[in-house]
């Protein structure tokens, strides 16, 4: 999902970097600012993910299980056609 926290902090850091010319006063360092970022973008982000990666698991184990059994029970049937017909 598109956001729009680096490019606030970079305009932040601009108004840093215009304040230091008048005032002297260091701005921020690029590497901090861009971490501090990822680092509150990935506190929101894991939840969701990992609600969506369980929901995903979950779904595609429960669509699996039907399809297995399926496929035991078609071959048991041919294996048991195989069987009658090699009898005849």
């Amino acid at each position: 999902e598109p956001t729009k926290a680096y490019g606030e902090q970079l305009r932040d850091q601009v108004e840093e970097r215009l304040n230091f010319y008048d005032t002297g006063a260091a701005p921020r360092k690029n590497v901090d600012v861009m971490t501090a970022v990822s680092e509150g973008l990935r506190a929101l982000a894991p939840k969701s993910e990992k609600e969506k990666k369980a929901k995903k698991a979950e779904s595609a184990a429960s669509e699996e299980e039907p399809k297995k059994d399926k496929k035991k029970k078609d071959k048991k049937k041919k294996s048991k056609k195989k069987k009658d017909k090699k009898k005849k």
